[in-house]
């Protein structure tokens, strides 16, 4: 079994508890990445996980809702990159 805050068959996933502050919403966000409120589609303030600053164990940045996938391209805006 897993120490607190980490996860996955060797326990080297760090996660971090997300809770929404919709009940049925509950999920972890993954690499380091960290909790933030932060508006949704419709305008509702909700609690997401930031990617921005999270790397999977071979330094790939990651992406998802949890940010529990490894991205595989970086996609790069006019005035930041991600």
């Amino acid at each position: 079994e897993c120490p607190p805050g980490f996860i996955g068959h060797d326990c080297s996933v760090e996660v971090k508890e997300c809770n929404s502050h919709r009940a049925d919403l509950v999920h972890s966000c993954y690499f380091g990445s960290e909790c933030i409120e932060a508006d949704n589609e419709y305008g509702l303030l909700d609690k997401f996980c930031d990617c921005s600053r999270a790397h999977s164990e071979d330094g790939a940045f990651v992406a998802g809702l949890m940010c529990q996938y490894t991205s595989s391209t970086i996609c790069v805006d006019d005035d930041k990159a991600f």
